[in-house]
Order: structure tokens, then C-alpha cells, then sequence
């Protein structure tokens, strides 16, 4: 690694120890120039010089380390580079501060995700991505769903809504071209009935219970993907695929696992809380 980068890196890190690692500062970008990336995943970790295609190095050994069902969250991760959404370590598997109180999950979780929703992440499907952030996740579910679907992607923080779509335009710039994805300014938790119905919901945080407002906003048959907070004996959140039945609207909600992500709150408790604790987990 570049001296200047290792100081760099250095002095990020005791800003974490310091507890205010979730500042609204970009962090540093040592993936300039002629630099070394270093990329972690699974077991494995290295060092590729830029221009190697650092993203797919990590999709590789991510690709050895998990078994998931599909091939499908594999594909779409190559097609969408982390480097174009965030300068902060784009190809580390690890959850990534992106400023405002907010965090993109780790390239290991995303890829969970998209395995859980395979079956119902096909072409032409509508999707609303709750809790978009920098539009990482949003974007790949719109490379999931093809050029006839379309993705729309809410947040609260507007610098975020602007910056997602920055990003897709610069990394991804012909979902934008063919309207399969846009970014909305809006309080998540009561969804975005413009565009409703939906196939599926993906809610990006925690929350305590089952919103009836988000539930009527998925389509019969269609899917709400969800953590409830606080439920485990363990102190983890139940991660819930529910789906929505017909003809009577019932619900049917399938157990996936344990889960540890931020709660959906308001824009001044996430702005002014510290939430550092759900970054807990290393880098792999």
C-alpha cells in the first residue's frame, strides 16, 4: 500500500475507535492514481493493481466462499462496480460508512439478499428499494429485473437521493437511460404509494412490526422482505420474506435467519445517533 494511503488508513481507523467514524465527511479515497487496492473476501484477501478489475476478483471469491442458490446476485454484482458508489474501500467485504447516519451493507450481505429474492427478482418486475442510500442495492436489483422493470429507490436524506443518482448515472447510466430505476425523497416506512402496486418491497433497516401501509402496497402474490427488530432471544432482529396471498390478502411470512441492521428512525435521531454498533462484524 502507498505510505500516504497507509496514514490515511490509519487515521480512519482511530476516527472509528474515536466512536465518530458516521460523520457526513466523505472518507479518503486511496484508489487514485496507480495505487494498490486491497481487496478482502471470504477467506481470501490481495492485492490488484487498478485496472485489473478489482470488483471481479471479489465476485470470484465471494463466489467460492458462499453456496447460495442462484447465480443470479454473482451476475448482478459484476455488472454493477461498487468503485462507482463509494470511494471508501468500494471492493472490501464489509459494511461501508457512507455518511448522514448511513451505511451500505457488505458485498457478503447483498449477495444474501439477492439469493433470498431470486425467484421473485425477474424480468419486469417493480420493486421498491426502501432505505436506498447511495443507490449501491438499488441498482443491482435494477439490473435483476431487466430493461421492461423498474426499480424505485426512497430516502429521506436528500444529499443521498442526489448522490444515488449521481452514482447510477456514472456507473450504471443505462438503467437511467431506459427508466428501470429512479430515486425518490420520502419517509420509507410509509412506502411510496405513486408508484404501488409493487412485486416487491425490500426494506433496507429494521423495524418493530409489520406495516400494514407497506403490506398494502404489495401486489397479490407479490413480497415484502423485512427485519424485525428485537425479536431474537439473542438480541438479533428475524429477517421475514412475507408474502402477500391470494384471493383472501393473507399473509405468509417464511423465516430466513438472523439478522443486525440499523432501524428505519427519523432524519434528526439519524443524524445525531451513534450507530456504530451495527458495523460490529470485521472485514472478511
Amino acid at each position: 500500500m502507498n505510505p500516504l494511503c497507509h496514514v490515511i488508513w490509519l487515521a480512519g481507523f482511530a476516527h472509528l475507535v474515536a466512536g465518530n467514524f458516521f460523520n457526513n465527511d466523505p472518507a479518503p479515497n486511496c484508489n487514485e492514481g496507480n495505487l494498490d487496492v486491497q481487496v478482502f473476501s471470504g477467506k481470501h484477501h490481495g492485492l490488484l493493481k487498478l485496472g485489473k478489475n478489482p470488483m471481479d476478483y471479489l465476485v470470484d471469491h465471494l463466489n467460492e466462499s458462499l453456496d447460495l442458490e442462484s447465480q443470479l446476485p454473482f451476475k448482478a454484482m459484476r455488472a454493477v462496480d461498487r468503485g462507482h458508489y463509494t470511494t471508501w474501500r468500494p471492493y472490501a467485504n464489509c459494511i461501508t460508512n457512507i455518511g448522514y447516519g448511513a451505511h451500505m451493507l457488505s458485498p457478503f450481505q447483498q449477495l444474501m439478499t439477492l439469493d433470498d429474492l431470486a425467484e421473485e427478482l425477474t424480468e419486469g418486475k417493480k420493486v421498491l428499494d426502501i432505505g436506498s442510500g447511495n443507490g449501491y442495492f438499488t441498482a443491482l436489483l435494477a439490473w435483476c429485473v431487466g430493461k421492461t422493470g423498474k426499480v424505485i429507490g426512497i430516502e429521506h436524506i436528500p444529499q443521498l437521493v442526489q448522490r444515488a443518482t449521481h452514482n447510477v448515472v456514472s456507473g450504471n447510466p443505462e438503467f437511467v437511460k431506459d427508466g428501470r430505476i429512479k430515486f425518490v425523497l420520502g419517509d420509507g416506512r410509509k412506502g411510496y404509494a405513486d408508484e404501488a402496486p409493487y412485486d416487491i418491497i425490500h426494506v433496507g433497516g429494521s423495524i418493530e412490526d409489520i406495516p400494514e401501509g407497506l403490506m398494502a402496497q404489495v401486489k397479490p402474490n407479490g413480497t415484502l422482505y423485512i427485519s424485525l427488530a428485537d425479536v431474537g432471544e439473542d438480541g438479533y432482529q428475524h429477517l421475514l420474506k412475507i408474502k402477500k396471498t391470494v384471493p383472501r390478502q393473507k399473509y405468509r411470512d417464511m423465516y430466513l435467519r438472523s439478522s443486525y441492521i440499523a432501524p428505519l428512525v427519523d432524519i434528526d435521531r439519524q443524524l445525531g445517533d451513534d450507530w456504530t454498533r451495527y458495523s460490529i462484524f470485521p472485514c472478511l
